[in-house]
């Protein structure tokens, strides 16, 4: 395997990938499955760095979805995920929509939504739990949530 050559190595060396299931195992030990998937998809946004080599700027849009995804259960406001970019608001909007198609609110949704459902079918969290844990502390508002972006309440999910 190659040296690590700066924060870049992981994604422009192919074999960086076992590097970072190793690294994954070794901090994450013994946590359940979806929540080793959530917090392996977080760190490997905490390791990608460009190296000054790889002659690449910090993305602000990527930036901005690392800081959403490390702040997952917390109430964030786009205009404050702006603000962590570097980018006013309607400038951020503009570039997040470009680089992803879609909205940073939406995109933030779906990442909340994605994380539950493995919460929920691969944790013994309670379902008020899981939904405080992804950022939607109100269990109705989660369920409402849900259903609208799965068509499955969080029950359904759970019993899946």
């Amino acid at each position: 395997m190659k040296q690590n050559q700066g924060k870049g190595f992981f994604t422009t060396q192919p074999e960086g990938i076992h590097e970072i299931n190793r690294r994954i195992d070794t901090i994450l030990g013994s946590i359940s499955a979806a929540a080793r998937q959530a917090r392996g998809w977080a760190l490997l946004w905490e390791l990608y760095e460009p190296s000054p080599s790889e002659g690449i700027e910090r993305d602000p849009v990527m930036k901005a979805c690392q800081h959403m995804i490390r702040h997952l259960k917390e109430s964030l406001t786009i205009t404050e995920v702006a603000r962590n970019s570097g980018l006013s608001h309607n400038q951020f909007v503009r570039r997040f929509r470009t680089a992803t198609g879609t909205t940073p609110a939406a995109w933030l949704r779906r990442e909340r939504i994605a994380y539950a459902t493995d919460l929920l079918q691969h944790s013994d969290l309670a379902i008020q739990a899981v939904g405080a844990e992804v950022g939607y502390p109100d269990p109705q508002h989660f369920n409402k949530v849900m259903r609208q972006e799965t068509n499955r309440s969080p029950i359904m999910w759970r019993n899946s």
